[in-house]
């Protein structure tokens, strides 16, 4: 007998979420993580800096500790001498998540701390800001793939089938279907499917 292959692949996407505080001698945080991560996987926290005050800010840090042992630093710190009027600085910092962790909300401690160097000269005493990132945990997506196939074929027949995708949990982008026929089966007509966006619980279909 000849079977039909059915190659699926697409991308889970996650919801970005963004911090924006201002601190002493505006000076402008902006955080951008995501809310949700399935587990085993990577993600990052983007920083963006600017110093919108008058007056220049030193020893400038922004650190992340991970409240709980089912996320893993890569690197966790940035670190800038001096900050201008004006100036800006930003960056990324990289973490994962481990094949076991627990499902459910996990904490990222951000700590932000700087000198504000009064009338561009005097440093004042340190300032510390805490910031609380809350990240969801979850279990890899269910996504489901049904088809509707003939039990049999006749020599040079058409014939037609129905394949259909649902996600369950997550939406998913970049989808692509891809058909892939036995070698004693020639096939006519589009044999890949691309979708840019499924979402969560609304199923495509091709015909």
């Amino acid at each position: 007998s000849s079977d039909l292959v059915i190659l699926f692949c697409g991308i889970v996407q996650a919801d970005a979420a963004t911090i924006k505080q201002t601190m002493d001698g505006a000076m402008d945080l902006s955080i951008e993580y995501p809310d949700s991560v399935i587990v085993g996987r990577d993600f990052t926290v983007s920083i963006f800096i600017q110093n919108n005050g008058w007056e220049d800010k030193q020893d400038i840090s922004f650190f992340i500790q991970p409240q709980s042992e089912s996320i893993v630093a890569k690197n966790q710190t940035l670190l800038v001498n001096r900050l201008s009027k004006d100036g800006s600085f930003g960056g990324i910092l990289e973490f994962s998540t481990i094949n076991q962790s627990e499902i459910g909300t996990h904490y990222l401690n951000a700590v932000y701390s700087q000198v504000l160097l009064s009338n561009n000269e005097t440093p004042q005493p340190v300032f510390q800001k805490n910031i609380a990132l809350p990240i969801s945990l979850k279990d890899a997506p269910e996504v489901r793939l049904n088809t509707i196939t003939p039990t049999s074929i006749f020599p040079n027949a058409e014939f037609q089938f129905d394949v259909e995708i649902i996600s369950k949990d997550v939406p998913i982008k970049d989808v692509l279907v891809q058909i892939i026929a036995p070698s004693d089966v020639s096939l006519r007509g589009q044999t890949s499917y691309t979708y840019s966006l499924i979402e969560k619980e609304i199923g495509r279909a091709h015909v």
